[in-house]
């Protein structure tokens, strides 16, 4: 008793280091919040959304300050994160009445990852040593992750409580099966609690992400691989069955998202969460029936998952009229594509989801960077070392099945460090066929093989092979976005605690020892994680903070009832910080049609078409005038991403801002002044198509090189680079100017323009280089170059020292009756 009553208070006070740990870490970064700011784009958008049910009760139907001028309408997204924030602040506030909604929304995914670690721990001891979850729990408190902001403090956005829901479905679903292994002759009422209970957090989880399909598709292919094992008991189809029906009743019933949308494959992984749960609940359907589950019995299990999916297809087109919208239905071939693109290229063959750096596809680099190669390999023996004990009790050829495994997890983590995206891709599918291959085979020969056991499983081990589905689908779905590695990290965390524990516990022959000696690991590493994890939170801060502290001065120079056309990305920051009405903001990725006929990335791509990268003002003007927009927003950042937002145009373009480096006297009469492209040395540059000395491929811009010669005052640039050939060569530009009224041309020169422009107290000079064609850009006419383009009236600009400070922004009022009453008089005048 006395030892029970120790290991209690041991486990609940590393657990409670670990919370506090947890917190420290993640709030290291208040500071740089100001009391106003917050972490991520989407923040806001919720933030606001809860600001309108805390004054009004619920939000509306139509949201009227987005997608001028028709409105969102807020029934096609998911918004019961708002409603979370809203009522846990009405609750709060109720008890504190001096707090803030925004305090709320601060703390919100702090509290949340805490939480998210007692429902880790209790997840873990269901499958591993109290240790090896103690252990796990420490690791995923302190490691500095590569998504660790998306659980700091401001961080408003939904991640952490949708990890939460994640991790208590997975709890109460593995506590069912659980309850099945220890009672396998008969059900109880606590089996289908556990499920209702799971299924019911499922569908919450449905209503608050669109990617819930990444937790109900591990849940499923879980499922699958139990049938192909020959693992899944009648009482388990019962389970599942329970589960499911909570599941998808509620989810189809509550929001018409799943039901009305899917033609719009405005995120496949909803059709993941409908359709491979609806595959696997039709194969266990077989095991209910007794007739039915002999005859799949004497052949093989595979069948079952052939009959579920003919019934899943089958129902799929039966439906598909039912889920017309707009008079269009569910295009199944176009969703399985998507769907098959995120999990080999970052999201698909859309222009514009792939023109989103958040939603960037993982790169080796990267991972190193957020997780460092001694944590890589601890998480790779530790899965090894899992794996080795998984197939040693299985009816499988041990070395090809440890083969095989290994072949999935290297080949799909060594793809990610290639620099040839054909060459990555081409060596992911190989790993997932050979690996896959591999893995059947070794099980076919396998097939009559004993377990170590006789015929019986060992403890706990068809819930690792969850955690080996887990494992697997985070990496590959992290192929399509490296923030998935978010719901990836616990998995990682567990690895490497279990390598740990494996050491200790050889090491130590009592259990007891090496339950003290995982307390020694836990106070080692915290002392360690918390001053490398503390120090990488402490430096996250708000995006853009100096350009929304200007967005805030917007409102007052603006009418309340002004509308801005601006970048996707501002909208909900212009729709918090200055209460205006915007044309779009981040919610792209939901295609719904608006009365206008157009999809939201259609309104996206025109926006950057007709006036980033637009080079005729009137066909902007026409745009501005049908989204009812009395303003246009462009910033300094716009102009430094600019191939990017000209990316999902026709015409695309890019403005290189050159870092000066130094200068030198060459004569008595000219003085030369060096610059190299900001950030990086080397700059590769598509040439235009009648430069007979750059084409073939590519030439690269390594420096500038611009002269001041006092004796004529006047000015010369020269480019430094080298041909695709590797060539390097010194010749000026097509277009070089300085100020706005300086400007010579060399028809012989390199593609492209040289900018100068002196700060307006003369002390230094800002420098650019334009690619061929972008200067006739509108973005860059009005921004950079200052043109006077009729139907635009520079209303205010922040750039008060330089032509483009980093947190700049200018405003043009949109001049509509001006630009009607000039046309109406040329066309007087051509009458005449």
């Amino acid at each position: 008793m006395n030892r029970l009553i120790i290991a209690c208070l041991l486990t609940v006070s590393l657990l409670t280091v670990s919370l506090f740990l947890c917190v420290g870490i993640r709030t290291a970064n208040l500071p740089r919040l100001e009391e106003k700011y917050l972490l991520g784009i989407d923040a806001y958008h919720f933030l606001r959304q809860a600001d309108i049910v805390v004054s009004q009760g619920s939000l509306p139907e139509i949201d009227t300050q987005r997608w001028a001028p028709e409105g969102r309408s807020l029934s096609s997204s998911l918004n019961l994160f708002s409603y979370v924030l809203a009522y846990s602040y009405r609750l709060l506030h109720w008890v504190f009445p001096e707090l803030r909604l925004w305090t709320v929304a601060v703390y919100a995914p702090v509290v949340c990852y805490a939480l998210c670690l007692l429902v880790l721990y209790a997840l873990w001891r269901r499958i591993f040593e109290p240790a090896t979850a103690l252990l796990a729990v420490n690791f995923t408190a302190v490691l500095p992750t590569l998504n660790l902001h998306r659980s700091c403090a401001g961080f408003a956005d939904r991640d952490a409580f949708v990890l939460l829901l994640w991790l208590l479905m997975f709890l109460f679903y593995l506590k069912t099966t659980a309850r099945l292994q220890s009672a396998p002759t008969g059900m109880s009422w606590r089996n289908y609690l556990y499920a209702s209970i799971s299924a019911l957090l499922a569908g919450i989880l449905a209503l608050t992400w669109e990617g819930v399909g990444l937790a109900t598709g591990i849940l499923a292919v879980w499922m699958v691989l139990r049938i192909l094992r020959g693992s899944l008991s009648g009482q388990d189809a019962i389970v599942y069955s329970i589960w499911y029906l909570c599941f998808i009743i509620p989810t189809l019933a509550l929001t018409p998202v799943y039901h009305t949308n899917l033609h719009m494959n405005w995120q496949p992984y909803a059709f993941l969460a409908l359709v491979f749960p609806t595959v696997v609940f039709f194969s266990t359907l077989t095991f209910l029936f007794p007739k039915m589950n002999a005859w799949f019995a004497r052949r093989r299990n595979l069948l079952r998952l052939l009959f579920g999916s003919g019934i899943g297809i089958i129902l799929l087109v039966a439906l598909a009229p039912l889920t017309q919208c707009n008079g269009q239905s569910v295009d199944i071939f176009e969703t399985c594509r998507m769907l098959l693109d995120n999990f080999i290229s970052p999201l698909g063959g859309s222009r514009l989801m792939q023109s989103t750096a958040e939603l960037a596809a993982l790169r080796g680099t990267r991972l190193i960077e957020g997780y460092s190669l001694p944590i890589l390999a601890a998480m790779l023996i530790g899965s090894v070392l899992l794996a080795y004990q998984f197939f040693s009790a299985e009816r499988a050829h041990f070395l090809l099945a440890m083969l095989g495994f290994e072949i999935l997890l290297c080949g799909t983590l060594i793809s990610v460090f290639t620099t040839d995206a054909k060459v990555g891709l081409g060596l992911y599918g190989l790993s997932l066929i050979a690996g896959g291959v591999t893995i059947a085979w070794a099980f076919w020969l396998g097939r009559t093989r004993t377990t170590l056991e006789g015929n019986r499983e060992p403890s706990r081990h068809c819930e690792k092979l969850f955690v080996f589905v887990w494992l697997l689908i985070g990496l590959f779905s992290s192929r399509g976005a490296e923030r998935y590695l978010f719901f990836f990290a616990p998995v990682l965390a567990l690895l490497c605690s279990f390598l740990a524990f494996s050491i200790l516990r050889a090491c130590i022959k009592r259990e007891s020892a090496a339950l003290w000696a995982s307390c020694v690991v836990i106070l080692f590493t915290s002392l360690i994680g918390i001053s490398t994890a503390r120090l990488v939170a402490s430096t996250v801060k708000p995006h853009w903070r100096g350009l929304q502290a200007r967005f805030a001065d917007i409102a007052a120079r603006t009418d309340e009832n002004a509308t801005i056309a601006a970048w996707w990305d501002y909208g909900s920051q212009l729709n918090w910080f200055a209460k205006r009405t915007t044309v779009v903001d981040a919610e792209h990725h939901i295609r719904i049609k608006g009365h206008s006929g157009e999809t939201s990335q259609e309104r996206i791509v025109r926006l950057a078409r007709d006036v980033f990268a637009g080079t005729s003002p009137t066909d902007a003007l026409a745009f501005l005038q049908t989204h009812h927009a009395t303003h246009l927003l462009i910033t300094t950042n716009d102009l430094g991403r600019l191939e990017t937002l000209t990316y999902t145009g026709e015409q695309s373009g890019s403005v290189l801002f050159l870092t000066y480096v130094d200068s030198q006297q060459q004569d008595t009469t000219t003085e030369v002044a060096n610059f190299i492209p900001h950030a990086r040395t080397t700059i590769e540059v598509s040439p235009a198509p009648n430069s007979p000395k750059h084409s073939p491929k590519h030439w690269q811009l390594h420096s500038v090189s611009i002269a001041y010669h006092t004796k004529n005052a006047s000015w010369s640039a020269i480019l430094h680079g080298t041909t695709g050939a590797g060539e390097p060569f010194s010749l000026p530009p097509r277009e070089f100017r300085v100020g706005d009224s300086f400007v010579v041309r060399d028809e012989n020169g390199i593609p492209g323009t040289v900018a100068v422009f002196p700060n307006r107290d003369g002390s230094n000079h800002q420098a650019f280089y334009v690619t061929a064609g972008t200067e006739r850009l509108l973005a860059v006419r009005l921004y950079l170059f200052l043109e006077d383009i009729p139907g635009f009236r520079l209303v205010d600009d922040t750039n008060a020292a330089a032509r483009c400070e980093p947190d700049g922004l200018r405003l043009w009022e949109i001049d509509f009756l001006s630009i009607a009453m000039r046309f109406s008089v040329n066309r007087m005048r051509s009458d005449r």
